[in-house]
């Protein structure tokens, strides 16, 4: 999966490695000839696209990213991240047709502890992996797609884990600030950490002390 290029840049291509089995576990997603039913207790790491999917199309090279619901754990829609970036040099992350996101994060399991008292949400995928980096695999983190999710993946997780602190990982930009700050005033979160500089994420931070900057 390190091989698609939007994790590829991110990561590899700067240094930075990260293996860890919650992330790169095998894992099938529903095909025109493989069918397979998804099940609350089943694990969905990020994955490859082979190519067409049923009620949907995924591309083949495609990086699938499994959106679950936060309170029942069941699967609930992939956001898709091309193999190419657009014109202005970013990749898009396109949802999958038909589904939402709405209340729904992809989790990334710690590996040393899946009952820590504390929670971390963020937006992106790439800043997930970077705080899990960071907290050394001691910690659940969900990843909510975007800044807009942010508060329904709070809600979701306050109502599962009410005696869980809930820290929001934000983005140093406007949207990402906003949305963080009304999720902290709403009851939602218990407190809010961002990188110092404006318009980094915390893997644009990560990079940034592991080169000692």
């Amino acid at each position: 999966q390190f091989k698609h290029p939007y994790l590829r840049g991110r990561f590899t291509d700067k240094g930075i490695h990260f293996e860890h089995s919650s992330v790169f576990d095998s894992w099938d997603v529903r095909t025109n000839d493989e069918p397979q039913n998804y099940h609350p207790t089943q694990r969905f790491p990020i994955a490859i696209s082979r190519g067409r999917l049923e009620g949907g199309l995924c591309n083949a090279g495609e990086l699938l990213v499994p959106m679950l619901n936060v309170l029942t754990g069941n699967f609930q829609s992939l956001i898709r991240i091309p193999v190419t970036p657009n014109h202005e040099g970013k990749f898009l992350k396109l949802n999958y047709t038909g589904l939402s996101i709405h209340g729904a994060a992809h989790f990334l399991r710690p590996k040393f502890s899946e009952y820590a008292g504390c929670l971390f949400v963020c937006e992106g995928l790439c800043t997930g992996i970077a705080v899990l980096i960071d907290t050394q695999e001691k910690f659940p983190i969900y990843s909510a797609g975007s800044c807009g999710n942010l508060a329904p993946v709070c809600e979701g997780l306050r109502t599962r884990y009410s005696k869980k602190k809930i820290i929001i990982v934000a983005d140093n930009d406007e949207a990402g600030i906003s949305a963080a700050t009304k999720c902290k005033d709403a009851g939602l979160a218990d407190g809010i950490r961002m990188p110092e500089i404006a318009g980094h994420d915390w893997c644009d931070d990560l990079l940034m002390r592991r080169k000692g900057i």
